[in-house]
């Protein structure tokens, strides 16, 4: 139940719990050496350990149960936005074998593999994807939807990182990767520009890269 710094607390209680079972049963019959002395340090180790009892049940009211049930929520919370980012980046996987034909092996993709789907794929065909404009359905081209997604996913990663304090530093590396990766870098700046490739591939190493790092949280 409790650990580090609560954990102390918590054996701090159950000797003060003893302390008091020992002064009630075992001191309380235990002859005098000195007449009235044993009685006066009995009621002041009763005293003290009943006061660390009645703060102890404060803190955990107050204090311990109430940030338990916090960080409950936001580790939900976190998890939530995890699988935000997953269940985007698997869509856009999915769009890509869908426009090229191509299926991955999720358990043994390789650099190859994404350059060989993306290379059957031409930056300003249409994605399987549509959006409004001026009141009416559009399809987005992959370099358009390639921009949005880095834009997305990127603000979705910024989101996660408000509950750093509660989050495990794996997973806080992983997604730091992920926010910092070549393919953020590389697509905002060439998918804003004309671009004269034929197809996609040239982006394979920096996707790859984005790819692995997105696998390695979905663990």
């Amino acid at each position: 139940m409790f650990r580090g710094y609560n954990l102390w607390i918590s054996i701090g209680t159950l000797v003060a719990v003893t302390i008091i079972l020992f002064t009630q049963f075992i001191w309380a019959n235990i002859p005098e050496f000195i007449p009235g002395v044993s009685a006066k340090l009995g009621n002041i180790f009763f005293n003290i350990s009943m006061s660390y009892i009645v703060s102890y049940i404060f803190y955990v009211i107050v204090a311990y149960l109430p940030e338990k049930q916090k960080k409950a929520h936001l580790r939900k919370e976190i998890q939530n936005s995890k699988e935000s980012i997953l269940r985007d980046f698997n869509q856009v996987i999915s769009y890509m074998e869908k426009s090229s034909g191509v299926t991955l092996n999720n358990k043994q993709v390789t650099e190859f593999d994404i350059k060989n789907m993306l290379g059957k794929i031409h930056p300003y065909s249409a994605a399987p994807v549509v959006t409004w404009s001026n009141g009416l359905v559009v399809n987005l081209t992959w370099n358009d939807y390639l921009l949005t997604h880095i834009k997305e996913i990127t603000e979705k990663v910024n989101n996660i990182f408000i509950f750093i304090p509660f989050m495990d530093a794996t997973l806080i590396a992983s997604f730091n990767k992920i926010h910092k990766c070549s393919f953020f870098k590389v697509g905002n700046t060439l998918f804003t520009t004309p671009m004269k490739n034929k197809n996609l591939s040239a982006f394979g190493k920096d996707f790859y890269e984005y790819y692995s790092l997105v696998k390695s949280i979905e663990q």
